[in-house]
């Protein structure tokens, strides 16, 4: 994809490197702070509010115009998308048992890796989740 989008703005091999580089930045270092407002503020509330900010930040890459904004749309989607490990591990803390907390770690991580190794039309894994790991939406008060 780097290519394509080096191609279409124009960018220098160092801009490219970069563009890259903001994400993985704001990324690694939103992580802790996104989790503690997970904490504070209840994981299903900044959890939303991550996936929404880092969605439309996402989708306003297509409309940047230049190098300065698509760097400040990459610094973006990194914090925000920083929040959804820490809040999903909240959520597992709070609605799966302890014995099965692995299996869920390790469906959340899946998920996470999923979208970048697949085609864009075989994305989605075929089936429901396993039953033991469906919890009702309000089984949680402190979520």
């Amino acid at each position: 994809m780097l290519p394509y989008i080096r191609e279409n703005e124009g960018l220098s091999e160092s801009e490219a490197r970069f563009l890259v580089s903001a994400f993985f930045y704001t990324y690694a270092f939103g992580q802790i702070p996104c989790g503690w407002l997970s904490d504070r503020f209840g994981t299903r509330l900044t959890l939303a509010i991550y996936l929404a900010i880092w969605s439309a930040l996402t989708g306003l890459m297509g409309l940047a115009e230049g190098f300065v904004m698509l760097v400040a749309f990459r610094f973006g989607c990194g914090l925000f998308e920083a929040g959804a490990y820490p809040a999903c591990a909240g959520l597992i803390r709070h609605w799966v048992p302890y014995e099965k907390r692995g299996l869920a770690s390790g469906v959340v991580s899946i998920g996470g890796a999923w979208r970048h190794d697949r085609p864009a039309g075989d994305r989605l894994p075929h089936g429901p989740l396993p039953a033991d790991l469906q919890v009702e939406a309000n089984s949680c008060s402190r979520c």
